[in-house]
């Protein structure tokens, strides 16, 4: 998968995105397990890429 290949990529920078959220509005209850590692890295895919559309967003 795609999404899988990104976010091993880009595995720490995603993690500090998310760490960051957290940090700045909320825990977020719906996180992946790293035990399924396919899910897990989807996650992070999708999570990087709301974030990004977010930053987008609020830009514009």
């Amino acid at each position: 998968m795609d999404t899988v290949k990104f976010a091993k990529k880009y595995h720490f920078s995603i993690l500090k995105i998310v760490d960051e959220f957290e940090c700045n509005c909320t825990q977020l209850e719906n996180k992946s397990s790293p035990t399924d590692e396919t899910e897990y890295f989807n996650w992070l895919s999708w999570f990087a890429w709301k974030s990004m559309m977010s930053e987008i967003i609020s830009f514009v």
